[in-house]
């Protein structure tokens, strides 16, 4: 029987120009995760409107942050560099918005400010993004934690050590699963939860229209760094991974993507080449051309050639077809509302001068017979 564990909600609040700080927050937030999570019965959830939040009609993009996210943090993460952002309704900015409103709701919060070298004569300038900040520091000084942090690594260790203490005094102080913003849940599925989110943001589900249809071409292409750092990478974590039963469906789902994603590597890779003035952009090289002046298979090169692209475009529509299924899969045993905003994932195929728009997906009687991918033999033959 699976233990439960209470989740931690973490926001992390900032203007444009941290970045970097985030994916940090992400990554130690993380980290306290794989030391502490088994032992402290607590599992942290860092909350970033750029991975969590979605649009909602008659609303405004800062208030469905706030009722999405803010209001069920049990604590804030407050970054500021070089920028202070935009005013907002009675707010200075966003960032200052999100930070009032998680102290008035008295939970636990820290801020971190970027050591830089300040002309002082800047600060005397009311409108200059550097004085606003340094009001600010004068305006939280008494009311929440902050610090200052030099450089990336400086900001990772003090990073660290601060939401150490700040979860196990509030562990302490609150209790586990009581009503302020913390819930009892499965590992298991909070296993496929995390696993889900890093899936799609590296395999980029919100930009797969136009990655996957530049590979059903007479040209396929497609990023080099996409290709070798991230599908690879992707396949291999995949096919090595090990997986929960708490959700058979979405397991399959992914055992799924990754037999189309390894099928397609190898295609793919008989004949990836760079694009020449283009170091980043891969193309599947029409070899049939490069065989000295007189080929005398040009012909069955040809066929040959035509025939591999033709498999890599069904190999892709394949991948959709999975990655939709997937999708499906997600919002039946692990979130309902996953993606609920946006359309199912499509491909455009150019047929001529024309094209068309596919919304790839298993039939129900692929899946009341458990039909899903059959290998590339089968695929194979079903061109024929």
């Amino acid at each position: 029987m699976p233990e439960t564990v209470t989740v931690y909600k973490i926001f992390v609040a900032s203007p444009s120009d941290t970045l970097e700080e985030r994916e940090i927050a992400s990554k130690v937030i993380k980290e306290w995760n794989e030391l502490n999570s088994s032992s402290e019965k607590v599992s942290l959830k860092d909350l970033r409107w750029e991975k969590h939040a979605c649009s909602v009609l008659h609303s405004t993009p800062q208030d469905a942050i706030n009722e999405q996210l803010l209001s069920d943090a049990d604590c804030l993460i407050g970054i500021f560099k070089n920028k202070f952002g935009l005013p907002i309704y009675n707010y200075p900015c966003a960032t200052v918005e999100e930070i009032d409103r998680h102290i008035a709701a008295n939970k636990s919060g820290m801020l971190f400010f970027c050591k830089s070298k300040i002309d002082r004569s800047e600060i005397l300038k009311e409108d200059n993004d550097i004085a606003k900040i340094e009001k600010l520091k004068e305006r939280y000084k008494n009311t929440v934690f902050y610090e200052e942090y030099d450089g990336l690594d400086d900001f990772e260790a003090r990073l660290k050590k601060s939401l150490c203490k700040t979860v196990r005094s509030d562990i302490k102080s609150l209790g586990i699963g009581t009503e302020n913003g913390t819930e009892v849940v499965d590992p298991d599925k909070e296993f496929y939860k995390n696993f889900v989110t890093d899936f799609c943001e590296r395999i980029n589900i919100n930009g797969w229209t136009t990655w996957a249809s530049n590979l059903c071409s007479t040209d396929p292409m497609i990023s080099y760094r996409f290709y070798d750092f991230t599908l690879k990478e992707i396949n291999i974590d995949l096919h090595s991974k090990i997986w929960p039963d708490a959700c058979p469906q979405v397991k399959n789902a992914f055992l799924n993507i990754s037999r189309i994603l390894s099928d397609f590597i190898g295609v793919y890779d008989q004949h990836a080449s760079s694009l020449r003035n283009n170091s980043d952009v891969m193309v599947y090289e029409r070899y049939y051309r490069n065989r000295g002046e007189f080929n005398p298979l040009y012909h069955q090169d040809l066929k040959k050639y035509e025939h591999e692209t033709c498999l890599i475009e069904r190999l892709v529509l394949e991948m959709t077809k999975a990655a939709n299924y997937l999708c499906d899969s997600i919002r039946k045993e692990l979130d309902p509302s996953f993606r609920k905003y946006e359309n199912k994932l499509t491909l455009e195929i150019l047929d001529g001068l024309s094209s068309y728009t596919l919304i790839p997906e298993y039939t129900k009687e692929d899946l009341d017979s458990n039909c899903l991918y059959q290998g590339l033999e089968v695929l194979q033959k079903s061109m024929i």
